[in-house]
C-alpha cells in the first residue's frame, strides 16, 4: 500500500497540488474538447484538435505566469507552492492524453480507451511504488502521476501513428477554427465555468483548509478523497462520456434522452451507494488497518465523505444532458450557488468549531443538498421522474443515509 511508503504529510502536499491540477484541468480546453465528440463534420476534426490544443497551450503558460507573479510579491500560496515545473509538465501531459482519448471516444473505440486506462493505472502505482520505496522520493507521488499520463500518451500515439503522420497542419484554416469557435461558443460562455466552479468546490475546500489545519490531516483528507470518490468517479466518467456521444449520435427526441437517461441511471445507482455502504458496515476499520497505523482519523473522514458520494456519482453521467439540451447555464447556475453556500459553511463553521471532522461534516452536508438538487434538475429536463421509475432504489437510497445518520451520531 501506498499510504506505508508515503506519509500524511506527503499525501498532503500531493492533495494541494492535486487540487490545483484539477481546478486548471477543468479549463484547460474551456470546454471546447466537448466538440471533438459532438461534430459530426469529419472535417472539422483537425481544427477542433488543434484549437484544443492551441488553448490548452495558453492556458498553461497563464498559470504558470500567475503562480510566479504569486511568488514575486510574496502570497503565501503561492511562495509555499515547490511544484510549478511539475505541473506544467503535468498539465502538458493530460492535454495530449485528454485529446487523444476524445478521438478514440469520438470513434466509439472504448475497448481502446479501456486499455489506456489500465496502462495509466498500472504505470502510476508502479511509479509511485518505485519512487517511495526505492528512490524515496518527496514528491514520488507527483511524478507517479506525470509518468502514468506520459504512458497513456504514448499508447494511444502508437495505435494512432498512421493516422497523426497523414495529418497536415497546414490544411488546418485559422478562419475555420474561429468559426467553429464562434459556433461552440456555449461551451466556454457556460460550461467551462460550471466546470471550474464544479471542480473548486471539492479542490478549493482543500486549499483553504491547509491553511487551518496540519498537513497531516490535509492528507487524511486528501488521502479519503481519493478512495471514496475517485474509482468509481472514473468509472461514472467513462459512463458519461458514452452517453454524450450517444445523445449526440442518436435523434434529439424526449424518449431517446428519456431512455437513455434511464439506462445510465440503472448502472450508477449501483456505483453510487457502493462507498457508503462500506463505509456503514464497518470499511471505516478496515480502511484504517489497510491504510497503516498512521492514519487512524481517515476512517472518521471516509465515513463523513461517503455522505456526498451518492449525489456526485449519480449525477457526473448524466450532465451530458445539459450540453445536448443547451441547457449550459443552468450547471453554471447550480454551481454557483454550490460554491457560495459550500465555501461559506467552511468559513462559518471554522468559527465556531476547531476540530477538523466537524468542519468537514456540515461542508458534506451542504455539497449534499447542492448535488441532489443539480441532479433533480437533470431529471426534469430529461423527463425522468427518479421516485417513480426507480421506486426500490429511492428507498434503498433513504434507507443507507438513515444508517449513514446512525454511524454519524456514533461518530461524534
Amino acid at each position: 500500500m501506498l499510504s506505508r511508503l508515503y506519509t500524511p504529510e506527503q499525501y498532503g502536499e500531493f492533495g494541494v497540488f492535486v487540487s490545483v491540477l484539477s481546478i486548471v484541468n477543468s479549463i484547460l480546453f474551456l470546454s471546447y474538447e466537448n466538440t471533438i465528440i459532438k461534430s459530426n463534420r469529419e472535417k472539422d476534426l483537425l481544427s477542433l484538435v488543434t484549437l484544443c490544443l492551441l488553448i490548452s497551450g495558453l492556458v498553461i503558460m497563464l498559470t504558470a505566469a500567475v503562480f510566479i507573479v504569486g511568488d514575486f510579491i510574496d502570497i503565501y500560496f503561492f511562495s509555499n507552492f515547490n511544484n510549478v515545473i511539475l505541473l506544467v509538465l503535468v498539465l502538458s501531459s493530460s492535454s495530449i492524453l485528454g485529446v487523444l482519448r476524445l478521438i478514440e471516444n469520438r470513434y466509439n473505440n472504448y475497448g481502446r480507451i479501456s486499455y489506456t486506462n489500465i496502462t495509466v493505472g498500472v504505470v502510476q502505482s508502479g511509479s509511485k511504488v518505485f519512487f517511495g520505496s526505492v528512490v524515496k522520493l518527496w514528491d514520488g507521488l507527483i511524478f507517479g502521476n506525470l509518468f502514468g499520463q506520459l504512458s497513456g500518451s504514448l499508447f494511444l500515439i502508437l495505435f494512432r501513428i498512421k493516422s497523426i503522420h497523414k495529418l497536415r497542419f497546414k490544411k488546418v484554416s485559422f478562419q475555420h477554427m474561429m468559426s467553429l469557435a464562434a459556433e461552440y461558443k456555449k461551451f466556454p460562455i457556460y460550461d467551462a465555468p460550471a466546470k471550474l466552479l464544479e471542480f473548486s468546490i471539492l479542490n478549493l475546500v482543500l486549499i483553504i483548509l491547509s491553511s487551518f489545519f496540519s498537513e497531516s490531516e490535509i492528507g487524511y483528507y486528501s488521502m479519503v478523497l481519493q478512495l471514496v470518490l475517485l474509482p468509481v468517479g472514473l468509472i461514472g466518467s467513462a459512463i458519461g462520456s458514452v452517453y454524450f456521444r450517444e445523445l449526440s449520435g442518436n435523434p434529439l427526441t424526449q424518449t431517446n434522452i428519456q431512455s437513455s437517461t434511464r439506462r445510465v441511471l440503472r448502472i450508477t445507482f449501483i456505483l453510487s451507494i457502493l462507498p457508503s455502504l462500506f463505509f456503514i458496515f464497518g470499511g471505516d476499520f478496515l480502511l484504517v488497518w489497510l491504510l497503516g497505523p498512521n492514519w487512524g482519523p481517515s476512517g472518521k473522514i471516509a465515513l463523513i465523505l461517503s455522505v456526498f458520494s451518492m449525489p456526485v456519482i449519480l449525477s457526473q453521467p448524466v450532465l451530458p444532458a445539459l450540453k445536448v439540451l443547451d441547457k449550459q447555464e443552468v450547471r453554471l447556475k447550480v454551481n454557483f450557488m454550490a460554491l457560495v453556500l459550500s465555501l461559506g459553511s467552511i468559513v462559518i463553521t471554522l468559527n465556531f468549531f476547531e476540530e477538523f471532522i466537524s468542519v468537514i461534516l456540515v461542508y458534506s452536508i451542504v455539497y449534499t443538498l447542492t448535488q441532489f438538487y443539480l441532479l433533480f434538475k437533470i431529471l426534469k429536463f430529461t423527463n425522468v421522474n427518479y421516485g417513480s421509475m426507480f421506486p426500490k432504489a429511492f428507498a434503498i437510497s433513504v434507507v443507507t443515509y438513515v444508517l449513514l445518520a446512525v454511524r454519524l451520531y456514533y461518530v461524534f
